[in-house]
């Protein structure tokens, strides 16, 4: 059923009709961060935080893990 299903949100390209992508990936996701503060942290919707791990790393740790994938995006890019 849905309440199994768990949505990690890590970008907000949009907000109450404006357009947010010209606008840094840090400037974002703080956004998103606080769009995100009044639901419940174990809810289905939840704030993907950044991690400061090189990528073969991390890619190697979510196979370890079984996750299904991974995103990447320079912080400092729109």
């Amino acid at each position: 059923g849905g309440e199994d299903f768990i949505y990690y949100l890590f970008d907000l390209l949009y907000l109450d009709g404006f357009d947010l992508t010209a606008a840094a990936l840090t400037a974002r996701k703080h956004v998103l961060k606080d769009v995100l503060a009044g639901e419940d942290r174990n809810g289905m919707l939840r704030f993907s935080e950044d991690f400061a791990t090189a990528g073969s790393q991390l890619l190697h740790d979510a196979c370890g893990l079984g996750l299904e994938g991974i995103v990447s995006k320079r912080a400092d890019a729109p």
